[in-house]
């Protein structure tokens, strides 16, 4: 099942697509072993809804706040795709700083990664402190 929108997590139509996703007692889907959401919002009101229909689904997910830090540190979220939008903002602006006032061409032409970064729990503890001041 895929959950389209954008949804406010603990709103009882994203927390009733999610207890339909995980719910394995009516035999229509196979067993549900892992739910991706694309946001950490939705990954908080997800674990909400796994513990809600008694699932034992992996869950994992898109960006980083101070709720999945400590879902990660729980073992509640198994690990997220960091996407660094701070990183993203910074080297935007940065780069084009650089071009104007030095004549810098950083990365050649060709694309900047500024991740992703996969957090788990080999590398939270050391992430965690970013993310608590918003730079992750």
């Amino acid at each position: 099942m895929v959950l389209h929108g954008r949804a406010v997590a603990g709103s009882p139509v994203l927390r009733a697509g999610i207890v339909a996703a995980v719910d394995i007692g009516d035999g229509a889907v196979p067993e549900c072993y892992e739910v991706v959401t694309l946001d950490a919002g939705v990954a908080t009101g997800t674990i909400k809804a796994k513990e809600g229909a008694g699932s034992q689904a992996k869950i994992v997910t898109f960006d980083l706040n101070n709720d999945v830090v400590r879902a990660i540190q729980n073992k509640t979220i198994e690990f997220c795709v960091d996407q660094q939008p701070y990183l993203q903002g910074y080297e935007a602006v940065d780069t084009l700083w650089l071009q104007l006032t030095n004549g810098n061409d950083l990365g050649g032409g060709k694309a900047v990664l500024t991740g992703p970064s996969f957090v788990d729990s080999t590398n939270i503890e050391k992430i965690a402190t970013f993310a608590a001041k918003n730079t992750r």
